[in-house]
C-alpha cells in the first residue's frame, strides 16, 4: 500500500510541475532556465515555402503574422508555390512548450525539414 501511496505522490508532483510549467510565466522562466535561444530574440524559426523560393527567419511569435504578410505577398508573384512550412521540429520532451504548441498558430503550420 506504501508503494502505491508513493507513486500517486510522485505522480500528483509531476502533474503540478507540468502544469505550472506551461503557464506563460512558468513557460518562459523553464525555458529560460534551460537555456533556450528563443527568450533571447534569435531566429530558430525558419519558414520556407514547398518549392524553396521563399524562405525566411522569424523571431518567435511576435514576428509570425509579419512572416504571413511576406509569404501572401510572394504567393501574389508566385502563386504555384503556396504552402507556407515550418523548418523547426515540436520536440515533445519540451514539457514546458506543450501549451504554445497546442495553442500557437505558427505550430499548425506543416513541418518540413530545412533543405
Amino acid at each position: 500500500m506504501n508503494l502505491s501511496k508513493n507513486r500517486l505522490k510522485w505522480l500528483i508532483a509531476i502533474l503540478i510541475i507540468i502544469s505550472t510549467a506551461n503557464t506563460p510565466k512558468g513557460s518562459f522562466i523553464t525555458g529560460f532556465l534551460m537555456d533556450e535561444r528563443h527568450f533571447y530574440g534569435s531566429s530558430d524559426f525558419v519558414y520556407s515555402s514547398g518549392q524553396g523560393g521563399f524562405t525566411t527567419k522569424g523571431v518567435y511569435m511576435s514576428n509570425y503574422q509579419d512572416v504571413l504578410v511576406q509569404f501572401n505577398k510572394y504567393r501574389l508573384i508566385n502563386p504555384s508555390d503556396s504552402i507556407l512550412y515550418r523548418n523547426f521540429s515540436i520536440n515533445p520532451f519540451k514539457f514546458w512548450f506543450w501549451r504554445e504548441y497546442l495553442t500557437e498558430d505558427m505550430y499548425d503550420l506543416p513541418y518540413k525539414p530545412a533543405q
